[in-house]
């Protein structure tokens, strides 16, 4: 499989070491008038320097997944936007726009108060610092394939191979070539299915999310502990990222069933749907 370079400044992905889309600094959703724990921004713990996918994507066995996926950055400098519609065919799984960067990890805890907020999901958290290796992030590749023709996305690997990457982009003279991001793409138990047997038309499912899949893993009090990635960035930076992934899922006539997982309800990490399949009978 080819992986081709794309450059520098254009790219909006995040970078980490474990797969976790939590949103860690808590998000307000209704005015609440009695006290409750709200999560609050401590102090730096430490840095990290991560590979991580903006787009973690699945296609189902024998079908298709044509996709948008719009990641940007925000600087002192300015934005940056990317926009691309990558397609997946045929039970591959694929990671786009992986970037190399520097994270900050920062403590937050729960403080009781009224009004918006909700409490923490970890005790630690994960920013894009503002200090990366070099302007806004160093290099970045297209597209790396993760799995190919899978019938079942059960066992799926959850890393990249930062080594490869980083020979990749000829950074291996950097003492700091960084660690992977993590993530889940596992098909766990079943959200819904899609049967096409007996039927003279393909099928299609569409799905959207503004999700990061990915956090970091952290060495904290003896223990490796899984920190969700913030994208926003901490109160106030000048320093952010969004994104948002659009997911066309096609299954072809007379193909067979597919069980699919929705990653975004069963859990805090992956992207989109993964699947299980079997022939029709």
């Amino acid at each position: 499989m080819r992986r081709s370079g794309v450059s520098a400044a254009s790219l909006g992905c995040i970078l980490g070491v474990i797969v976790v889309l939590v949103a860690a600094t808590g998000s307000s959703q209704a005015w609440n008038p009695f006290p409750h724990p709200v999560c609050s921004l401590g102090s730096l713990v430490g840095n990290v320097t991560v590979w991580a996918p903006a787009a973690i994507v699945a296609a189902p066995f024998g079908g298709t997944e044509h996709g948008t996926i719009v990641t940007w950055g925000k600087s002192p400098l300015g934005y940056a936007t990317l926009s691309s519609t990558p397609t997946v065919t045929g039970g591959n799984v694929t990671a786009f726009y992986v970037g190399y960067e520097n994270w900050s990890i920062y403590r937050q805890s729960n403080k009781l108060q009224v009004g918006l907020g909700s409490a923490c999901a970890s005790p630690l958290v994960a920013f894009s610092s503002i200090n990366p290796p070099q302007d806004l992030r160093s290099g970045g590749i297209t597209s790396v394939p993760l799995v190919v023709n899978a019938e079942s996305d059960v066992a799926m690997p959850g890393w990249l191979n930062a080594s490869e990457l980083c020979a990749e982009l000829e950074l291996t003279s950097n003492p700091e070539c960084g660690i992977s991001a993590a993530f889940d793409m596992n098909f766990t138990k079943s959200s819904g299915s899609v049967d096409t047997c007996g039927k003279d038309s393909s099928q299609t499912l569409v799905l959207s999310t503004k999700a990061w899949p990915v956090g970091v893993p952290y060495l904290w009090n003896g223990d490796v502990l899984l920190v969700p990635y913030e994208p926003r960035g901490p109160p106030d930076s000048a320093y952010l990222y969004g994104s948002y992934a659009g997911y066309n899922y096609t299954f072809p006539a007379e193909g067979g069933i597919w069980h699919y997982d929705n990653l975004g309800e069963t859990g805090a990490t992956g992207a989109g749907l993964s699947f299980s399949y079997s022939a029709c009978p």
